[in-house]
């Protein structure tokens, strides 16, 4: 038991040991160092035209989040307008792929009927000739 017992703890002992190796030599060592950068200057103009576009770009999305919750609403609204109403559509669904079916399986048999006439009439006119000659 005490074998066991020290096996065991050899054993998470060594996968706690790999595991902090593993962690150490996947973290970076070397701290960037920033040098100084000079930025250059923009002109009095340009500032403006940036906080100009920065103003309107932030009113464009005031708008686009406002008209995404809108449209969270709307999608909310019919999903679940859609599971009040699954049982009724099925219901109507189903009645109406009933009586599609029964229309299809009607015009399969005046189909199949109609093949047979074709057939019976073939056979009629093919009767009035000769055997060899067809």
């Amino acid at each position: 038991m005490k074998k066991y017992l020290l096996f065991i703890s050899l054993t998470l002992f060594n996968q706690l040991l790999f595991a902090q190796v593993k962690s150490d030599s996947l973290t970076l060592k070397i701290q960037p160092t920033v040098t100084n950068v000079k930025l250059p200057t923009i002109s009095a103009e340009k500032v403006g035209l940036i906080r100009n576009d920065t103003r309107a770009l932030k009113v464009q999305m005031d708008k686009l989040s406002d008209s995404v919750a809108v449209l969270k609403k709307q999608v909310e609204l019919l999903n679940n307008s859609m599971k009040d109403g699954a049982t009724q559509m099925t219901d109507e669904l189903m009645r109406t792929m009933q009586t599609e079916m029964s229309r299809l399986q009607n015009s399969f048999e005046t189909m199949n009927k109609m093949a047979q006439k074709c057939d019976s009439i073939r056979r009629s006119v093919m009767g009035h000739f000769p055997a060899g000659r067809f």
